[in-house]
């Protein structure tokens, strides 16, 4: 009787599965649980909302310093260093987009 209803549920789990493993894989590292790495990421979304080279370049050699201290993990490190490309190449409203989504995955501890 009960394997009558195995078949049925199938589409169900297979999507429970399926839902688990995308949302479980694609998480962004968590980066925000030093201070210093938070206030870096607010000072990066401002250098890259108001597109200026100049002050994405310092948070960028920021951030850089806080990741060879040992503040910021090497993971987290290359996720961010994937969203500054964008802006350094001129395509700053994609960096801005890309940016706000990670900034909203970070957990608050």
């Amino acid at each position: 009787m009960w394997r009558d209803t195995i078949p049925a549920r199938r589409p169900f789990l297979a999507i429970l599965l399926l839902s688990t493993l995308l949302f479980g894989c694609f998480r962004a590292e968590q980066v925000a649980a030093d201070p210093d790495v938070f206030n870096e990421l607010d000072a990066l979304y401002t250098a890259v909302t108001s597109q200026r080279t100049e002050l994405l370049q310092a948070s960028t050699a920021r951030l850089k310093s806080l990741h060879e201290s040992g503040k910021l993990t090497d993971t987290g490190f290359e996720e961010i260093s994937a969203l500054i490309r964008p802006a350094e190449q001129g395509r700053w409203k994609e960096s801005t987009e890309n940016l706000y989504r990670f900034m909203r995955a970070q957990r608050k501890h």
